[in-house]
């Protein structure tokens, strides 16, 4: 079965979550795939079958024209289990590969051909709309028509279920306007923090920002203009902070910056100017110039409190 590639939404396919709260490239299938070395429409089928034999790894064999275009892919499942028949290598081993696909006993399918540069979503809709029977066989994909490798349908499964649950991980620690980590991971990062530092004999400090007026933002413009206010206003804590310190946000206009392995709390006051000076540049947004300062409070383990839990009260 020949499917071809449907469109691809930029935004929907080429991009996914990872779990580090940053986005990558969703893989093509040129960088899933395999290059096996193709046999020929002429070729023996004992020459296939001996190879199959000798060499496990082969889960599919490509068999490609004179011109290098795709034509079928042997299976070494169906292949092997037909070739286990009585008599069936000595009728069928020295004949062609042709003859071998003519036999009605021999299961072939038709391979699915698809352009390499297919994102793996890609190619799981194609899988999906044929019925799910290639995911055990693998499929062949192609360059401008010539076959340049195969691609196991269990290997993209693993893949595909492995984005899934980079995905979950996502949506459940980081948070979906801005990007970065929400209550719950901020927690479980404090949390290491504190044993860490109470190992150490070291400081962990929490400065807790909160958007000054920012309900009227809202009011006045809008909740699409104050979604891009929260993403700059993101953008200036990450800068200001330092580079090991963690930017969360608790919800709402409410934001914590977490400052691990302290060693002078002088520290906290520092950075704590450094949020605050960094919102004194307006913001220009559909045509306003908006000014968006911060109130910053600060807590400190284990000086304020021993306890982790009544940090983030």
């Amino acid at each position: 079965m020949n499917a071809n590639p449907p469109t691809r939404d930029a935004t929907k396919h080429q991009f996914g979550a990872i779990a580090d709260g940053r986005l990558q490239e969703v893989p093509t299938v040129r960088q899933l795939m395999r290059f096996v070395e193709p046999v020929r429409t002429d070729g023996l089928a004992q020459d296939i079958y001996d190879r199959f034999l000798a060499d496990g790894t082969i889960y599919a064999l490509p068999v490609v024209d004179d011109s290098g275009k795709p034509v079928a892919l042997l299976d070494r499942k169906h292949h092997v289990e037909f070739f286990g028949k009585p008599y069936a290598r000595e009728l069928f081993g020295r004949r062609r590969i042709l003859d071998l696909f003519a036999h009605k006993e021999y299961g072939r399918q038709e391979p699915i051909v698809v352009d390499d540069s297919c994102s793996v979503d890609d190619i799981a809709q194609i899988i999906i709309d044929a019925g799910m029977q290639h995911m055990v066989t693998g499929f062949l994909v192609n360059s401008q028509g010539r076959y340049c490798g195969v691609a196991n349908g269990h290997d993209l499964l693993s893949i595909i279920t492995q984005r899934k649950q980079d995905e979950l991980y996502y949506l459940a620690h980081y948070d979906s306007l801005t990007g970065i980590p929400n209550r719950m991971l901020l927690g479980d990062r404090l949390a290491h923090a504190c044993r860490d530092a109470q190992r150490k004999g070291g400081l962990v400090a929490l400065l807790f920002v909160d958007i000054d007026r920012f309900k009227q933002i809202n009011d006045s413009l809008g909740h699409s203009a104050g979604d891009a206010v929260l993403r700059k206003v993101v953008d200036r804590l990450k800068a200001a902070a330092r580079i090991t310190d963690t930017v969360a946000r608790l919800g709402g206009d409410e934001f914590v910056v977490l400052m691990e392995d302290l060693a002078d709390p002088a520290d906290v006051d520092m950075v704590a100017q450094r949020l605050v000076a960094s919102m004194r540049e307006p913001i220009e947004l559909l045509g306003h110039s908006l000014v968006a300062t911060v109130s910053v409070g600060s807590a400190i383990y284990p000086s304020d409190d021993t306890e982790i839990s009544p940090l983030l009260v």
